[in-house]
């Protein structure tokens, strides 16, 4: 698979290329090669490593997601670069008693999501 890959440019030789990205799997036009690649991609999130890899991405995700939602953190209020710094460090604060105030009253910080899918489940 990879060889494959690498015979059409879309990865380097030794590089830590992404080969799960969407770029990877739209540039192969070959639809046969596609369900391949996708196939092993999906065998490859099954794997502990990926999984590993993927909580710490989901870990940031979530940091970042709560910055924004609760303090507005998707663009700067200043101009300047060391009270940009400053608004970061307490929303960083902020957050951090967000989290403390959650795990001290036993309150998870976000519901589990139900997919729809499952909502149709429990409907029938």
């Amino acid at each position: 698979m990879l060889e494959r890959l690498l015979e059409l440019g879309l990865v380097a030789a030794g590089g830590r290329q992404r080969t799960d990205s969407t770029r990877v799997i739209a540039a192969v036009r070959d639809p046969e090669d596609q369900s391949a690649i996708l196939a092993q991609v999906r065998a490859d999130q099954n794997s502990q490593d990926w999984k590993a890899k993927y909580a710490v991405r989901a870990g940031i995700e979530g940091t970042v997601h709560q910055a924004v939602a609760s303090a507005g953190c998707r663009r700067s209020r200043y101009k300047s670069l060391p009270k940009t710094r400053l608004a970061h460090i307490f929303v960083a604060a902020a957050i951090n008693f967000i989290r403390l105030d959650a795990w001290w009253s036993e309150r998870p910080l976000a519901p589990t999501g139900t997919s729809h899918l499952a909502r149709l489940q429990l409907a029938a």
